[in-house]
């Protein structure tokens, strides 16, 4: 027998909760999200179970880690506003080493290029 108070762990969520569940709004939710997620439907029950949730942040992130990873093995640099004065490159072109004091060489000069 189980206990009136103890805490039940849910298999599955409304669209609400997991919108909430993933922090963004049941609109986002449906936009971004529903379609690439299993439901289980009965009558006009929908319920999405949390490991279809799990399994949509783990590979939405993976795309997100990666460009990160590959920003920064590359040195790529994301435009920066248009109008600020900064400098901008296109994809595969690395920028100019950040303004700044030069590296220390210990007295020694850089090798030439």
């Amino acid at each position: 027998m189980t206990e009136p108070d103890r805490w039940v762990p849910r298999l599955a969520l409304t669209r609400a909760e997991a919108a909430q569940a993933l922090g963004m709004s049941l609109t986002s939710f449906d936009k971004y999200v529903a379609a690439d997620v299993k439901m289980v439907r009965k009558g006009t029950l929908r319920v999405i179970p949390v490991a279809e949730l799990e399994n949509w942040v783990r590979e939405n992130a993976r795309g997100v880690f990666e460009n990160v990873g590959l920003a920064l093995l590359t040195g790529y640099r994301a435009p920066s506003a248009v109008g600020s004065g900064a400098p901008t490159n296109r994809p595969g072109q690395r920028l100019a080493s950040p303004p700044g004091p030069a590296p220390d060489t210990g007295g020694r000069d850089a090798p030439e290029a």
